[in-house]
């Protein structure tokens, strides 16, 4: 069993980032995928979930502007959300709000990366012209 990274009604929100909008908590941390996961299914346990928490809620998450509700699933009965069937995890290192520390880095036998809030899927690549920051409404 893994300590959930978020409690109480601590929801979802987007940022907008080098890699474009991107998913992240109504606190600002990052939100990150694991490509070796299955469909609402989570690869990440023991050691892996300590450096990548899955992202838990503890009650219905509220939902900021941005962020598709029909993209919103849950990894079995875990309390771990998916968006757009991907488990959703923050990283350890990502300390300030809107850090991207983790895109890209492959370990636990597959690589990470931030999920676009507009469909769901994997970003590989920063975005021309992108910003960071906190997108109004999204916190």
């Amino acid at each position: 069993t893994t300590t959930p990274s978020t409690a109480g009604t601590l929801g979802l929100a987007v940022e907008s980032s080098a890699y474009g909008t991107i998913l992240a908590t109504s606190s600002g941390k990052t939100l990150y995928e694991h490509s070796n996961d299955g469909t609402n299914k989570s690869s990440c346990t023991a050691a892996c979930a300590a450096v990548w928490p899955p992202f838990k809620v503890a009650a219905v998450p509220s939902i900021g502007a941005g962020v598709k509700e029909a993209l919103l699933g849950e990894v079995g009965k875990t309390a771990q959300l998916s968006y757009g069937g991907r488990p959703l995890y923050t990283f350890v290192k990502d300390t300030a709000s809107g850090d991207t520390k983790g895109e890209g880095i492959h370990t636990f036998g597959g690589t990470w990366y931030v999920l676009s809030a507009s469909t769901g899927k994997p970003v590989t690549a920063k975005v021309s012209g992108a910003t960071s920051g906190t997108l109004p409404g999204g916190v």
